[in-house]
């Protein structure tokens, strides 16, 4: 229902979005959201500081890791849904929407 795009630092929406629930809605935003912060997690990341190697067992270190992995070899779900199901940056994209979602949703109704 939308898609981040790394190249323009843009998320888009499909259009038919608008007439969803707002639930769906923001956990479309959220999961593209996601897609941005690991992007930028990854691409921020010097691969030749030699301490990624002493710490590879860091939580932070294994993190950017399997994002690395997962954006150099994502493959879209026209190619192969199974892949792109279980794709590291998928899996943590879906995981944060789910997570948030809800805080978020709660956060507003309150004020």
């Amino acid at each position: 229902m939308g898609y981040y795009s790394d190249q323009y630092y843009t998320i888009s929406i499909r259009e038919e979005m608008f007439d969803m629930p707002r639930e769906e809605v923001l956990d479309t935003l959220l999961h593209e959201t996601h897609h941005a912060y690991v992007h930028k997690a990854v691409q921020s990341a010097d691969w030749n500081d030699k301490n990624i190697e002493e710490n590879k067992e860091l939580r932070l270190y294994k993190d950017l890791q399997l994002y690395k992995q997962g954006i150099d070899n994502y493959l879209s779900a026209d190619v192969d849904p199974d892949s792109y199901y279980n794709n590291p940056i998928e899996v943590a994209a879906r995981e944060y929407a789910e997570e948030w979602g809800p805080k978020y949703l709660q956060y507003a109704d309150s004020i």
